[in-house]
């Protein structure tokens, strides 16, 4: 028995070492090139840091002459990527709230539509949602693109969140309210601290979404200069040449770099935050 048992868990850390190596190789790649010198970027031998120079000038080059909007570019996407995930955490919370606590009619048709629309690809969204947003005025700037993003990131995030209210024990709202607290207040004070696990989740989640997005920025911000653009619009527009390819691969690790930063600090909080619903009762 002891050596199927050694056998087993041979064979489940081979595995897990096959899948890590796939999954993280792109990414070392991609860091490590990052910092190459230009000599031995094109190097395929070339694989380990010991074998060549590592330096930051094509991080240097990436801000200051290849890509001089670089700063401007990440700045935009950080302010849509921020807006979005504070309006559709906002709007999410109170429909999730409202599935969950309130009866009302139509509460199960909505419930079950809910991820529906999530399913809806989104070119075929991006065209009525173009036409509305050029009607109200908030077509053409970042602000308008974030509203237009709430299409996509609301319905997940209000179905995970709904789930996971439906966990927490609805007597702990009842004796809030009993002792004199409004609903909202119940919200602030007990519902939402107790769903921190699930709000960091769809927040990374959300940021996500937004920040490596490219098909609605760049129709919502077609008529703006290109230093209106986001990060991954710029880095798309300009083709790298052989010359600044490598601040081409340090650009591109900087469209990275936050959602990874995020990543680490939320990692605690994903798996819980994910499953959230999963059980009920």
């Amino acid at each position: 028995m002891n050596w199927k048992k050694n056998f087993k868990n041979v064979f489940v850390a081979i595995g897990i070492s096959f899948l890590l190596i796939i999954a993280l190789f792109p990414f070392y790649w991609l860091a490590f090139s990052s910092v190459k010198v230009l000599t031995d970027l094109f190097e395929p031998n070339v694989i380990f840091p010991w074998e060549t120079t590592l330096t930051l000038f094509n991080y240097e080059f990436a801000v200051t002459k290849a890509y001089p909007s670089l700063i401007s570019l990440f700045l935009n996407s950080l302010y849509i990527s921020i807006l979005s995930v504070v309006l559709t955490l906002t709007i999410a919370t109170f429909g999730a709230y409202a599935v969950a606590r309130m009866k009302f009619r139509g509460k199960a048709l909505i419930t079950n539509s809910i991820l529906l629309i999530y399913t809806f690809p989104g070119i075929i969204m991006i065209i009525p949602l173009f036409v509305l947003a050029s009607k109200l005025g908030f077509a053409g700037n970042m602000t308008g693109l974030a509203i237009a993003y709430l299409a996509q990131t609301v319905p997940v995030a209000l179905y995970m969140m709904a789930g996971y209210f439906q966990t927490i024990p609805a007597e702990i709202e009842e004796a809030a309210l009993i002792d004199g607290c409004s609903r909202f207040e119940v919200i602030r004070k007990i519902t939402l601290p107790l769903s921190l696990p699930t709000i960091a989740s769809i927040s990374l989640f959300i940021f996500m979404i937004v920040w490596n997005e490219y098909l609605f920025a760049r129709t919502f911000l077609l008529t703006l200069s290109s230093d209106q653009f986001t990060l991954a619009i710029g880095l798309a527009r300009k083709t790298a040449h052989l010359a600044d390819f490598g601040a081409y691969l340090a650009s591109a690790m900087i469209l990275l770099t936050p959602v990874i930063i995020l990543y680490l600090l939320a990692e605690k909080y994903m798996v819980k935050g994910l499953t959230a619903g999963a059980v009920k009762g």
